[in-house]
């Protein structure tokens, strides 16, 4: 489903256009007795409250108790090109701009689920890929579903010949794995222009896709047994935690250091770390 939303007119971003609309897609596993629902969205991550209202208000709303806190999971592919104004945190609507960079890592284990109708027609692929989707550069202006949303764009476009985006039968995830938070610019800083950017994540989403598509074609395992989903509410603020064989600790309510907003040593942030007057104000402000 379309998840692009308002791209002009609200107090989000900075962004002056669209590049890659943005996509929502679920899929669905059901053993009979129990189901599981598995969600990934362009976005850069799924807050508690976006959790909350689309299990508890927009699928309660139309399906009563069949979707529930226990069996949907909802993932975020963690771009660094959608809309900012979604996460509904304070710290996170204060400023939304982050840090983007260019591709990419590869890895050597990558998962994927492939779906079939009882025909074993291919009717779904979902992938946990290893790289950031940071393919559009600190200075880009365009909403983007980046490396991993051209990939799933490309994939579906092959699968479903003839549809428009998002609307085919055949759906394609790209879902987040190992990204980590450090930059994947294996290749030192960007300096390319706008044009050539797009031609990087095009790149970069070819080269997933290629990899993926091989994995998909000679996919044979079959995954059988029960579906069982489970979830489990932890209050991070006061956990024991295990030090050594002698000594605990307690965790503590949320904060973010200096270290935060550091940025990485080829794409570091706008101010100096503990120098800037500006960002110990706000450092002061969490604080207390």
């Amino acid at each position: 489903a379309d998840c692009t939303g308002h791209v002009a007119d609200l107090p989000m971003q900075t962004e002056r256009g669209i590049h890659t609309r943005l996509f929502s897609r679920a899929f669905i596993m059901d053993d009979g007795s129990k189901r599981v629902v598995f969600i990934t969205a362009d976005t850069g991550m799924v807050s508690q409250r976006l959790r909350l209202e689309v299990i508890l208000q927009e699928l309660k709303a139309k399906y009563r108790d069949l979707y529930r806190q226990v069996n949907v999971v909802m993932s975020g592919t963690h771009k660094h090109s959608c809309m900012g104004d979604y996460f509904h945190y304070t710290l996170f609507m204060i400023t939304s701009k982050g840090r983007l960079y260019k591709p990419l890592s590869s890895i050597d284990i990558i998962v994927i689920m492939k779906f079939t109708d009882l025909d074993r027609d291919g009717m779904g692929l979902l992938s946990w890929f290893g790289i950031h989707p940071v393919s559009m550069k600190n200075t880009n202006r365009m909403v983007s579903s980046d490396n991993l949303g051209y990939a799933s764009y490309a994939f579906e476009q092959e699968k479903n010949f003839g549809f428009l985006p998002g609307e085919g039968p055949f759906v394609a995830s790209f879902s987040s794995s190992n990204l980590e938070d450090s930059s994947p610019n294996i290749l030192g800083l960007s300096h390319l222009s706008y044009c050539l950017i797009l031609i990087c994540i095009s790149d970069c989403g070819v080269s997933a896709l290629l990899y993926l598509v091989n994995l998909y074609s000679s996919a044979k395992q079959e995954l059988h047994g029960p579906v069982y989903g489970a979830h489990q509410w932890v209050n991070m603020t006061d956990e024991t935690v295990p030090l050594n064989s002698t000594h605990t600790g307690r965790t503590c309510k949320p904060a973010l250091g200096h270290s935060f907003a550091a940025g990485t040593t080829d794409g570091g942030e706008n101010f100096i770390q503990g120098k800037e007057p500006l960002w110990m104000f706000r450092s002061s402000l969490l604080v207390l």
